[in-house]
């Protein structure tokens, strides 16, 4: 056993701790094309659900009744149907409410998470399905056009957000998604 001591922050791996650590609040992201079963994956989760739903599919209560027989639960849904670029683009805040939307379901799926697990309840999942129409809309209301949806500068105009631009809205996803480290739903 060496007796030299290991530097700040460095710990021995324990076991049963590792357990723990790894039976809360994982956060997971699941890409695929579409029809590849990530919305028949997400929603299969443990419960509470709670489920953002940006995706263009209308079916999701289909889905929900089907995944019902064999994972019930109380589900919280927002749906947020899709809207042409265009009308995003040009219709002032619709991005920004979209945004504020699913950030005020969140915020809300994480505090109702802390209270059931004080309660000795489960802490759930929350599901953020469309996450590419999520993105999008962060990109619109940061940078006021997003190329995920589908904004592309005419021929010989200029305007679009710059490369350097993205890194506003990315940082807005990550703080977005970093806000689940160490909340308790999965």
């Amino acid at each position: 056993m060496s007796t030299i001591r290991p530097p700040s922050g460095v710990e021995v791996f324990n076991h049963n701790e590792a357990i723990k650590a790894a039976q809360r609040g994982m956060i997971v992201a699941v890409f695929g094309w579409s029809k590849t079963g990530k919305t028949h994956f997400a929603i299969r989760c443990a419960r509470p659900l709670y489920l953002a739903y940006l995706d263009p599919r209308p079916d999701v209560d289909q889905m929900l009744l089907k995944a019902e027989e064999d994972f019930p639960g109380q589900v919280y849904k927002l749906v947020i149907p899709p809207i042409p670029y265009e009308q995003l683009h040009s219709t002032p805040g619709e991005a920004e409410r979209r945004v504020k939307a699913v950030e005020d379901f969140a915020k809300w799926a994480r505090a109702q998470a802390a209270e059931d697990v004080a309660n000795g309840l489960p802490a759930g999942t929350f599901v953020l399905d469309g996450g590419t129409m999520f993105k999008g809309y962060v990109e619109e209301d940061v940078l006021g056009a997003s190329a995920t949806l589908g904004f592309r500068a005419k021929k010989g105009e200029r305007g679009a957000p710059s490369t350097f631009d993205y890194a506003k809205s990315n940082g807005a996803l990550r703080d977005f998604v970093s806000a689940f480290s160490g909340s308790p739903p999965h």
